[in-house]
């Protein structure tokens, strides 16, 4: 079971320091933030000129020995958008992704559902978004990609039920466990082992009530127990520690800290 840092906590800086500052962390292993508009690697960077994306993130990551275990992808176009050029977008994009992740022998692919349209009912915005996870999985099955929803706040993936709403729509799909976004809503972690029974991928970070994100131990994610029940139900993916840099407070020592905690339970 891989850990590793994933470059949110770098957002700030180009990729080039981002994977120098995950290195000397003493990490060997990555996760790649792929989130159109926001950093690191661009989906649409991809589509447009791929083969000078794709090497300037290979030798970077041979300069600093670090295994990409995982992509957190968001494409353009929001989930819920199935006009035909969102459509159009969100399959040139994905396919981009798909030959990225299968160059650089990344398995995993985290999806965030980004925000969700609240003007329309809630049933038929989880009916649109299932219908393209269903196009992305057509894209990412063939190539044996795991593809795995993030339970996201403000998202059409928002709470527990409408996760499951979306895995019982979508054959094949996978959830991106992270606690944090459950845990800021209030819910305790024992209510969410139905998720953790479909995780495909798993997130780690500290949090409290209406907070995505605390420092280490002063939140409210009961690591031992958490990292315990995921061994016990049998989860063997790639586990990648995500702390966010916002805010401006340094996040290496709670990076470090969650680091050490996988490592007393034998993972590494």
């Amino acid at each position: 079971m891989a850990v590793a840092c994933s470059t949110s906590a770098f957002t700030c800086q180009p990729l080039d320091d981002a994977l120098r500052a995950i290195h000397e962390l003493g990490f060997a292993h990555v996760d790649l933030l792929a989130i159109e508009g926001w950093a690191h690697v661009m989906p649409s960077d991809l589509v447009i000129d791929y083969e000078a994306t794709v090497e300037r993130v290979q030798n970077l990551l041979r300069r600093y020995a670090l295994t990409p275990v995982a992509i957190n992808a968001s494409v353009g176009p929001l989930l819920h958008d199935r006009s035909a050029q969102a459509c159009a977008v969100r399959d040139a994009q994905t396919r981009a992704l798909v030959r990225f992740m299968t160059d650089l022998k990344i398995g995993v692919m985290t999806l965030g559902p980004r925000e969700t349209d609240k003007s329309r009912p809630q049933e038929e915005v989880l009916r649109a978004a299932a219908a393209s996870l269903r196009d992305t999985l057509a894209i990412t099955g063939p190539a044996g990609i795991t593809v795995a929803l993030e339970c996201h706040i403000n998202s059409v993936a928002e709470t527990v039920a409408a996760s499951l709403a979306l895995l019982d729509s979508v054959p094949g799909l996978y959830v991106a466990y992270d606690p944090s976004h459950l845990v800021m809503q209030g819910v305790d972690l024992a209510e969410t082992l139905a998720l953790m029974d479909h995780a495909g991928q798993v997130h780690l970070r500290d949090a409290g009530r209406n907070a995505m994100q605390k420092p280490y131990g002063q939140g409210e994610v009961d690591f031992d127990w958490l990292l315990d029940t995921l061994q016990q139900r049998g989860y063997r993916g790639p586990i990648s520690i995500e702390y966010l840099d916002m805010g401006g407070a340094a996040v290496e020592p709670d990076i470090l800290a969650i680091y050490g905690r996988c490592l007393a339970h034998g993972l590494a």
